[in-house]
């Protein structure tokens, strides 16, 4: 079995009760924190079902995983000085993209 797929599954296990005590949270106060905590698990449920699709190679042409594709220039490493500034100010999407 794919470890990406195993990974993203044992996140995808908890993910619904964090949903639903989120609800609850802001069903109870309806205030700026449970708002905030409700939106953080709405984007874990985006992330873990990405993740879900990404093993399952549900979107191919997105090229997920594929060394060209736009998710793998992402880098933490700072960029050289041989790049232009704009290169180092600008997040790696918005330089593969062209934005920059």
């Amino acid at each position: 079995m794919n470890t990406t797929l195993v990974k993203a599954l044992a996140a995808l296990v908890p993910t619904p009760a964090l949903v639903a005590l989120s609800v609850i949270t802001f069903a109870k106060r309806r205030s700026l924190p449970s708002i905030v905590q409700l939106a953080r698990a709405g984007c874990l449920v985006v992330v873990v079902l990405t993740h879900v699709a990404e093993a399952l190679q549900l979107l191919p042409s997105m090229q997920w995983s594929e060394e060209h594709s736009i998710g793998h220039s992402g880098s933490l490493q700072p960029s050289s000085r041989s790049d232009p500034p704009s290169a180092r100010t600008m997040p790696p999407v918005a330089v593969k993209v062209g934005l920059a």
